[in-house]
């Protein structure tokens, strides 16, 4: 199993991994990140093995919004192709995660829980409201805003898309298992 880093909303072509992990949008997202355990991708592939359909989302721990928040969503590719992208263009950071982990809480209403929350893999977030990092650009509160809106505008396709998820994993399960 590989794993690509994206800073786009957008699923890259040049991607062949299985795995996706989106950092918020920002370019500079790296320098206000740390990735505090070796084998950290040793426990996603482990917590996702029992999703054979490929519909999952995994996360860590950001030591400050801990489970509420999907801060650094990992998704695998067949999730990504089954939704069209990792999230829907316009995003600049601010509910990127949020738009995320809100398709899979419906998907879990509907009977499917596909959510690892990792507490042991830390992503830890230097973010300002954390008092790990100095406000900038990407902080400047102008793009939550219109980030806000967005989120608001995309609440009815969340929904279509849990659905496409849940349509995914019933008709999986209602397959015959192959020959031995």
């Amino acid at each position: 199993m590989t794993m690509d880093v994206t800073y786009n909303i957008e699923l890259p072509a040049r991607y062949h991994s299985d795995l996706i992990i989106t950092f918020a949008g920002q370019a500079g997202i790296w320098r206000k990140t740390v990735l505090d355990r070796y084998g950290w991708d040793e426990a996603v592939r482990s917590a996702l093995e029992c999703f054979a359909d490929g519909v999952a989302l995994v996360y860590g721990n950001d030591l400050h919004q801990g489970e509420r928040v999907a801060a650094f969503p990992i998704l695998p590719r067949p999730t990504c192709e089954l939704i069209g992208s990792i999230c829907p263009a316009g995003y600049v950071h601010d509910y990127i995660d949020v738009h995320i982990l809100d398709i899979f809480l419906q998907l879990n209403r509907r009977g499917h829980d596909r959510v690892r929350y990792l507490p042991e893999v830390v992503f830890e977030h230097m973010h300002p409201e954390a008092g790990k990092g100095a406000p900038g650009v990407s902080y400047d509160g102008r793009s939550a805003a219109a980030d806000e809106m967005l989120f608001i505008a995309w609440a009815e396709e969340r929904k279509y898309l849990a659905c496409r998820l849940a349509g995914h994993i019933q008709a999986g399960a209602r397959r015959p298992a192959p020959p031995k």
